[in-house]
């Protein structure tokens, strides 16, 4: 699975520059849609059946997409991800928001973007939209990639999954990476005995 923003990094002044981009609170230019599928379509080419699926965050401003009329928009942006691997699945993410969280931005769409703070939401409680498989993504830290927690202990998080499980959904668990890509140890410790819970009940 690859993560991917949808907008250009907006501190990054030469990558704006070179995808022709604007704020992210402007709707995206035609120019940088045709760039940033054409970048996207090349990493699919490249690794081809390897990549899964994409999860594209930032997806607040859907203007510049949302018009089928134009070029380029959902449907391009879509068809570029799965140039490689026609079976890739895609999620928009709308933001946290627990209202839009779990909808679709476009018929493309595939999964819930799901995005949250806290390990709460559940299919029963929060629906996906018609079509969506359901999948929540949060934090094992107090925040995005942060060195600290795990915020809930061990059994609470078991007890989550199965419920959510259960219910038909999936749930991402963000953890703590270092540059030389070793996981946060407690976070780590946390996941293996996620993976050994998980597996006794199937």
């Amino acid at each position: 699975m690859l993560y991917l923003p949808s907008r250009s990094p907006q501190e990054d002044k030469a990558a704006m520059r070179g995808l022709s981009d604007v704020s992210e609170q402007e709707p995206a230019p035609q120019e940088f849609t045709r760039k940033w599928s054409e970048v996207i379509q090349e990493w699919s080419l490249r690794y081809g059946p390897d990549v899964a699926g994409w999860w594209f965050d930032g997806s607040y401003n859907t203007k510049g997409w949302d018009d089928l009329a134009e070029p380029y928009n959902w449907n391009t942006w879509a068809a570029a991800c799965r140039a490689g691997n026609p079976q890739s699945i895609l999620a928009f993410n709308p933001g946290t928001d627990i209202s839009s969280a779990f909808t679709s931005l476009t018929p493309q769409q595939d999964y819930t973007a799901g995005e949250q703070n806290a390990f709460e939401a559940t299919p029963a409680g929060n629906p996906a939209s018609p079509g969506l498989t359901w999948q929540m993504l949060c934090h094992l830290g107090t925040s995005w990639a942060k060195a600290d927690g795990p915020q809930q202990s061990d059994a609470a998080m078991i007890a989550y999954i199965r419920k959510v499980n259960t219910q038909g959904g999936a749930v991402t668990m963000d953890v703590n990476v270092t540059a030389d890509g070793k996981v946060y140890p407690p976070h780590l410790a946390q996941l293996k005995t996620i993976r050994n819970a998980v597996r006794e009940t199937r």
